[in-house]
């Protein structure tokens, strides 16, 4: 087993071990860790933008998990409120660096990662600060992280053993087409188990195993685009890896870039769960 294989199954197990703690402590725990979380990954994506200094670093990424924290502690109804006060801000500061710069390639290329973290952070991430707030909060994070790992771990495995076509050569040219369908039916297969344990939905009924099954390949597809999405910022900036603050995974965004992006499907299985019981 090769050193760095090593260090990722070593640093997953510690994260796993973390999470298990977290769903059974619940509550503010919980949301407490996922702004943690959020923040520090919207600090690596701006960071690793090359987005202005300490300060302005710091700062961004407080205005990035805003939304989500607003959401958290008053409701869900004060989600969109906020979201829209903070695009407004960022949009104003959008505006500011490109009039204290020269407006060429690279202020515009600056400008579109603010915007674009932004909305990939700021609403996603969002979403998945939420989420941990819910009633639901124990069962609907368990469900979604379950299938993020399994589509992670089917598709590096798979792609390790069978992988010889890339999928995406000029976005990311080692993932292949071969652990993209272990991913996808790996992440599938946990999220239809959870889902089934949890009694999202009434066992005795095929239609709702067919909704069950839907949400399921949604949060696989998203899985997948979300880390295409974070591989593509990353070529676009000219960096390999979000930070180094995971052992053989590179940044937290590395390991979080599918579930933020899935964070959405949670809420409409949230909802889902809400009018079945």
């Amino acid at each position: 087993m090769s050193t760095d294989l090593q260090k990722r199954l070593l640093t997953g197990i510690v994260l796993i071990g973390l999470l298990v703690l977290c769903l059974k402590l619940g509550g503010y725990y919980l949301t407490f860790v996922a702004i943690a979380a959020i923040y520090l990954c919207a600090l690596e994506f701006i960071s690793f933008a090359g987005q202005g200094g300490k300060l302005f670093r710091y700062t961004m990424a407080a205005v990035f998990i805003t939304p989500g924290l607003g959401a958290a502690l008053v409701g869900w109804s004060s989600f969109s409120f906020i979201f829209i006060a903070c695009a407004i801000l960022v949009f104003a500061q959008s505006l500011f660096l490109v009039e204290r710069s020269v407006i060429d390639q690279r202020s515009i290329k600056n400008v579109n990662a603010i915007l674009i973290g932004f909305l990939y952070i700021g609403l996603f991430g969002g979403i998945l600060i939420y989420i941990t707030s819910a009633a639901n909060a124990v069962k609907l994070v368990t469900w979604l992280f379950s299938g993020v790992i399994a589509s992670d771990t089917f598709a590096y495995f798979g792609g390790k053993a069978f992988g010889k076509k890339q999928l995406a050569p000029q976005i990311s040219p080692k993932k292949t087409i071969a652990g993209m369908y272990f991913g996808y039916f790996g992440c599938i297969g946990a999220c239809m188990i959870v889902a089934n344990y949890y009694n999202f939905v009434p066992r005795d009924g095929w239609n709702y195993q067919l909704l069950l099954l839907f949400f399921a390949s949604l949060v696989a597809s998203l899985s997948l685009m979300g880390d295409l999405f974070e591989s593509l910022l990353k070529r676009i900036h000219g960096v390999k890896d979000s930070g180094r603050f995971l052992p053989g995974h590179g940044g937290l965004l590395d390991r979080l870039d599918a579930l933020v992006l899935s964070a959405p499907v949670a809420i409409l299985m949230d909802i889902f769960i809400k009018g079945n019981h």
